[in-house]
Parts: structure tokens; sequence; C-alpha cells
């Protein structure tokens, strides 16, 4: 039995050239048979889309994304792993020099466009064993719907019982992602923990004897004493 093609949805105009195109399924990406400009069909509207050439290799993105904690003063007891090339969508509007996010995979709202020249994207002319993801997010609805995907290096970054995924771009070396907390220094925390069970054994012996003066008294040297010596031991960590 012979297959029957699927219908054309209905009648859209290339919004570069005009001519008229019949495509034959949603949500898909293809190149206008006249002009042969990159499209993507959403349920109710025919969009231009682009992307920019990855101009760094896979092999650079961990080494951007290292100087990024280095610079958070994270760097140390990190692992980096899992280097995947994903493309993410941006809602890109006429004369802004602003992409808002389509996807949620982006840790930021928006974006500042780069100023790089755009190429054609459709999946088949993607490097191997890129992602592209998908689009959850709406465009404005007082602007014509342009979309732009963005070529990113997914990177896993792993310290002992912590991990996170940043994103490094692969058009400018960039690095989004989320904050990996820093553990604090066992100096610093042992100092103040000291300080907080003299506090308190003070505070006892105050409500036993009630004389206020023996706590203010020891407050007032207490405290300044344990930010000096914390801020001396929060340098010296610091510098190595």
């Amino acid at each position: 039995m012979t297959e029957r093609a699927f219908p054309p949805l209905r009648t859209f105009t290339c919004p570069q050239c005009g001519v008229p195109l019949n495509p034959d399924q949603p949500d898909c990406f293809f190149a206008c048979t006249h002009c042969g400009s990159s499209l993507f069909l959403d349920l109710e509207a025919l969009m231009p889309v682009a992307t920019c050439q990855v101009m760094i290799p896979p092999a650079e993105a961990p080494l951007h994304v290292r100087r990024h904690l280095a610079d958070l003063a994270l760097e140390k007891n990190i692992e980096l792993s899992d280097v995947d090339l994903i493309f993410l969508p941006f809602w890109e509007k006429q004369n802004d020099s602003r992409l808002i996010r389509a996807s949620a995979a982006f840790p930021q709202p928006d974006l500042k466009n780069p100023s790089v020249s755009r190429e054609i994207f459709l999946p088949e002319t993607l490097p191997a064993g890129s992602e592209i993801m998908p689009i959850d997010t709406q465009p404005d609805p007082q602007a014509e719907p342009r979309l732009l995907y963005l070529p990113f290096y997914r990177v896993k970054v792993t310290r002992p019982e912590q991990h996170g995924l940043f994103l490094c771009s692969a058009v400018s070396g960039t690095v989004y992602g989320p904050s990996i907390t820093q553990e604090p220094d066992p100096k610093v925390a042992g100092l103040f923990r000291s300080y907080a069970g003299i506090f308190l054994t003070a505070l006892a012996v105050s409500v036993c004897i009630n004389p206020p003066g023996v706590v203010l008294a020891l407050n007032a040297f207490l405290f300044p004493a344990a930010y000096l010596v914390g801020r001396m031991l929060i340098e010296s960590s610091a510098r190595q």
C-alpha cells in the first residue's frame, strides 16, 4: 500500500523573499525553496531562524569554566566532565541589542546579541552529536518573531557532595551557570564556634548572677577580636 503524504497545513509566505510555502508538518526547520533562508514553523507562525558559527573548540570549554571558577575563588577540589555541545534558542527583536531566552535551560533572562555573522540553521548542518534545546517560552506578541540558536558547551562541574552544570558560549567563551557555594574555611568556622561558646557561657553566668556589665564587656572585646582574626585567616587562605 502506498504511504499517504501528510497534507499541507496551510500556505505561508517566506518572511525573507515573500514566496508562498506549503510546509507539510508543524514544529520543523526547513529552508525556503526560493531564497534558501532558514525558517522555523510554529503551529501559528513561520519565522526566520539563524545561528552563529562555533568559534571555540570543545577542548577549550573546560579551561574557560575553570578560569570562571577561579575568579569566584571556587577552583579548589573541582572536576570538569561531560562536555556537550547544545544549541539554545533566543527570541530576537529587530534593532534590539538584547536577546530574550526562549529556553529555561539558560540561567539568565536575556543575553547581549553577539556581533558576529549569522549562518543557516538546519539540524542536518549542525555538528554531529550536538543537541537542539526545545523552545518553552513565547515571543513578544507585539514584535515579529525571530529565532537565534546560539551554540554553548554544557560542562559538568563536580565538587565534594556538590555538582552543577555551567554553560560556556561556543562563540565568545563567556561562562554562565549556577553558583557553587564556597565551603567555609575550617579555621574561621572553628574560631567563630569558639567565640559563640564563650558568649553563651558568659550569657549563662549573667543569668545566674545578674551582672550585665560582664556580658557587655565581653562582647566589646570578643566580637572586634573575632572580626580581625577571622579577616586575617580569610586573607591568608585566599593567598594560598
